[in-house]
């Protein structure tokens, strides 16, 4: 967790980037499905 919390820091992400990249995520929640949850392991 620490980690995650740290890396846009040591990627150099700006804090604006960060927080787009975070209003994008709902886009994706198609993925989260049952039929493809074998994939999430790999």
């Amino acid at each position: 967790m620490r980690l995650l919390s740290n890396l846009p820091a040591h990627l150099k992400i700006q804090p604006d980037d960060v927080a787009w990249l975070k209003a994008a995520e709902p886009a994706f929640d198609f993925w989260n499905n049952s039929e493809d949850a074998v994939y999430d392991e790999l």
